[in-house]
């Protein structure tokens, strides 16, 4: 709440806010995310995914830090996604 709070007291003052905190966007999504969305909706992606994150993107991500010498490695294992609603390990 306390980043709603500030957010809230910048567009008091006059600053033009972009309200992500609270979970509502004011701005619409991208097109290719909504068509991304419908394309998965239409294939049967609608059961709940690992709690971890995708596989495939747990394994992208694990890839692009090996490739990066300032990352320290990791395993796919190791990588783990979380959502706004969920606090990360």
């Amino acid at each position: 709440m306390e980043v709603l709070e500030r957010a809230l007291a910048l567009e008091a003052a006059g600053a033009k806010v972009l309200h992500l905190e609270i979970g509502e966007p004011d701005a619409p999504p991208p097109p290719a995310a909504v068509e991304a969305a419908r394309a998965a909706l239409a294939e049967g992606a609608t059961r709940y995914t690992d709690s971890r994150g995708l596989r495939a993107l747990r394994e992208a991500i694990a890839a692009d830090k090996q490739r990066r010498p300032w990352h320290e490695a990791a395993a796919q294992d190791a990588v783990e996604l979380a959502d706004a609603g969920k606090r990360a390990r």
